[in-house]
């Protein structure tokens, strides 16, 4: 069940029994400093583009849910054949808006989303909360999955999950799997990146994943 609202407000998301939904944050698509910013292992705007869509349509069904927590693009950059990639990617595409979301003009940018809003409860056990800036305080039984931060910052301790796809491997993660991530937040369970808890148990499935979607770190650092 989705709670529409408009992009100032916030909204509630209920996945449905049998539903996938996946999330992510902060893409970026078509900001070329941000190579150099977050140190991303891409030899190019390009080449990210293109791993970053590549991991969606790989992963994401038609029939799913996919939550961004903002950022999908830098400001302005969604246009025309750009936008109209984003809005045919599958999955029905839930939005939480970035600071990059907007226009000059301050009024939100069409990002190519099914519904966008400022923050986004995803109920369920525990509570999630999904904000493009970290929360400052954090409701009891409750944890924040956050973004804009990306890995220029240590992870927080708490009820708090960074999003970011520095922090995903460059790829939508499954809600259930963040979920299970949060439960160990609110145990005050040491967590140090997704890749560092149970999320994915099969060392070859992510190697494959690097594999796929992350070039030789060397040949980047060469050039």
């Amino acid at each position: 069940m989705l709670k529409h609202a408009a992009a100032t407000e916030g909204g509630t998301y209920t996945p449905e029994t049998g539903a996938r939904t996946w999330i992510w944050s902060d893409l970026h698509l078509h900001h070329k400093n941000i190579i150099r910013y977050c140190s991303r292992p891409f030899q190019s705007v390009e080449a990210m583009n293109e791993a970053l869509l590549a991991a969606w349509k790989e992963t994401v069904d038609e029939a799913d849910t996919i939550i961004c927590g903002g950022d999908i693009a830098l400001a302005g950059a969604l246009k025309r054949e750009r936008l109209a990639r984003v809005r045919a990617m599958p999955g029905r595409k839930l939005l939480v808006r970035g600071n990059h979301d907007f226009g000059r003009n301050g009024r939100p940018a069409d990002t190519g989303s099914d519904a966008t809003w400022m923050t986004l409860v995803i109920t369920g056990n525990p509570t999630l909360v999904v904000t493009h800036i970290a929360m400052n305080e954090v409701p009891d039984a409750t944890v924040n999955l956050y973004g804009h931060v990306h890995n220029n910052e240590p992870l927080r301790e708490g009820p708090y999950v960074n999003i970011c796809v520095e922090h995903t491997e460059y790829r939508p993660l499954p809600l259930a799997a963040v979920r299970r991530l949060a439960l160990a937040r609110l145990d005050n369970g040491a967590v140090d990146g997704f890749f560092d808890t149970e999320i994915d148990a099969s060392t070859a499935a992510q190697e494959e994943v690097r594999a796929k979607l992350i070039p030789d770190p060397k040949v980047h650092h060469r050039q």
